[in-house]
C-alpha cells in the first residue's frame, strides 16, 4: 500500500469484482478513515482506571475514541473527530506529561492506506454475493517471456476466486 500511495495519482479499491472507490489517497483517508491513530506503550503497573483517565483527558478535545489492535501493554486508540484547531497539540501535551508516569512510549499518526482498504472492504463484503466466481486466465503471459513456443494452442486454466477472504 505505501508503494501504490507514493507512486500513484489515484487508487482504486475493487471489492467482490466491483470498483468500489477512486481517488487521491489523501481523499480516500478523509473520506474513510478520518482521525487520528494513537500508540500507547503503557508501563506493566498502571492501572486500568489510570489508563482510562488519560484516555478521558483526551476525549474533552477529540470526541470519540475507540481502542484498536492491543497487545500487552501496547495499545492503539483511533480518534475520529480532530475538529479543534489546538487538539493534537493539547493531545501532545497530555501524553508528554503522561510519559515516565504511566506510560513509556507513545507515538500519533495519521491512518493509513491500509486503514481505508479495510474499512473499504468491511463496508461493502456484505454487498458482495456469497457465490464462487471464475475468471480464465492466460498461463503463457503469466510467465512471461518464457514460452519458446509462440505457434503453440494458448494454455488456459479457470482459476476459482475464493469470497470468503
Amino acid at each position: 500500500m505505501e508503494e501504490a500511495e507514493i507512486l500513484s495519482d489515484k487508487i482504486g479499491i475493487i471489492v467482490g469484482g466491483m470498483l468500489r472507490c477512486v481517488d487521491t489517497s489523501k481523499n480516500l483517508k478523509e473520506i474513510y478513515t478520518p482521525g487520528l491513530k494513537i500508540q500507547i506503550y503503557w508501563k506493566k503497573e498502571t492501572a486500568i482506571h489510570i489508563r482510562h483517565s488519560v484516555i478521558n483527558s483526551m476525549k474533552s478535545y477529540t470526541g470519540e475514541i475507540t481502542t484498536g489492535k492491543s497487545f500487552a501493554e501496547i495499545c492503539e486508540y483511533k480518534l475520529q473527530n480532530i475538529s479543534a484547531r489546538n487538539a493534537r497539540s493539547m493531545i501532545f501535551k497530555i501524553l508528554e506529561q503522561e510519559r515516565g508516569k504511566t506510560l513509556l512510549e507513545w507515538s500519533i499518526s495519521d491512518k493509513s492506506l491500509e486503514d481505508v482498504f479495510l474499512e473499504v472492504i468491511d463496508k461493502y463484503r456484505s454487498q458482495t454475493p456469497n457465490r464462487a466466481r471464475y475468471y480464465e486466465t492466460d498461463l503463457d503471459s503469466s510467465l512471461g517471456d518464457l514460452s519458446f513456443d509462440n505457434n503453440q494452442p494458448q494454455q488456459t486454466e479457470m482459476v476459482k476466486l475464493n469470497d470468503s477472504l
